[in-house]
């Protein structure tokens, strides 16, 4: 079964192309470990209690950190993409436009 941003990834982009298909698998794992994170984090609170002998403080969830990296990557990924996006043709009906200042 495929999700739909795996659809939307086949349907726009040069799936053929063996560095877009490299691409595409390491854009779909990313996705998923931060949407597991995501959940956690949801979960567990965006604060855990940490006990560590008689101390015991709160501090910002850990995965937190963990998704803002994989975004990170997750961005880049896209950049990429879209530097290789497959190129849509040119309406070519349109009458040219007029120069106003002659």
């Amino acid at each position: 079964m495929t999700s739909k941003l795996e659809k939307y990834i086949d349907d726009n982009f040069d799936t053929s192309n063996e560095m877009i298909q490299s691409k595409k698998k390491r854009y779909l794992e990313l996705s998923t470990l931060f949407n597991k994170l995501g959940k956690a984090v949801k979960d567990d609170g965006e604060t855990v209690r940490i006990v560590n002998g008689a101390q015991e403080y709160t501090k910002v969830h850990p995965a937190i950190a963990e998704m803002s990296k994989i975004n990170t990557q997750m961005l880049n990924i896209e950049r990429d993409f879209y530097a290789m996006q497959k190129t849509k043709p040119v309406k070519t009906d349109d009458p040219p436009a007029k120069d106003w200042l002659t």
